[in-house]
């Protein structure tokens, strides 16, 4: 598509485990226009981590090329994580920073000046509902809670588009509802382009526009 802001082409993942090698990604191609609002899914272990992984430059590849925004992300990691939000699979907040300072981090590392960073940082953990909790080290709130301060922290530099890998892990169902609707207030509101990863159909069912099928490390479905 001719208005693709993101581009995979023929990426290919090995590991080496120990006397084996097992390929994760085979051949992954994908497409993603601007506005998008797309699911990436798949089972656990169909490659959809290693996939979001190699599309922000995390990972090394056997072969392929990927482009963000016009961007390599292996030659220019920091321009692509600067126009890029990304709230991963995997624990990212810091111990021993509050909610808050976790966010100021983020948006300084983004470029915003520290006044700024700090205003922005507070902006969004009310948009998030964050309360009283984002004065607590992160090392101690609940998992709903670090997902708050993930996602504040995800978008505080006000990204052109927003990468989740499985946002709603974790999360009690009133809080996987206000996830889903906040994502959706971005995209419908504000413009963004939405990149999901999730195994979660309801999810994908009440938010998503198009869906990617990832399985076997191949891309089995996309419409």
């Amino acid at each position: 598509m001719s208005d693709a802001i993101l581009s995979a082409r023929e990426l290919h993942k090995s590991y080496d485990l120990g006397r084996r090698k097992v390929e994760v990604l085979h051949g992954v191609s994908l497409e993603i226009a601007s506005g998008d609002f797309l699911s990436l899914q798949g089972a656990s272990g169909a490659g959809k981590s290693t996939l979001v992984r190699s599309i922000l430059g995390l990972v090394r590849l056997a072969s392929g090329q990927a482009r963000v925004f016009g961007n390599d992300p292996y030659r220019t990691p920091r321009r692509v994580r600067q126009i890029v939000g990304v709230v991963p699979e995997d624990e990212c907040t810091i111990p021993g920073l509050s909610g808050v300072e976790m966010v100021r981090y983020a948006a300084r590392l983004s470029g915003l000046p520290s006044t700024e960073a700090l205003r922005r940082s507070h902006e969004v953990l009310d948009w998030c509902d964050a309360g009283q909790e984002r004065y607590r080290p992160v090392e101690t709130l609940s998992v709903g809670t670090r997902q708050k301060v993930s996602f504040a922290a995800a978008i505080v530099h006000d990204p052109d588009m927003i990468i989740l890998d499985e946002p709603t892990n974790g999360l009690d169902p009133i809080e996987r509802q206000a996830m889903l609707g906040r994502l959706t207030t971005l995209a419908k509101d504000h413009g963004k382009t939405i990149f999901v990863s999730t195994h979660v159909l309801p999810d994908v069912e009440a938010i998503c526009d198009r869906v990617i099928v990832l399985a076997g490390g191949r891309v089995r479905l996309t419409g």
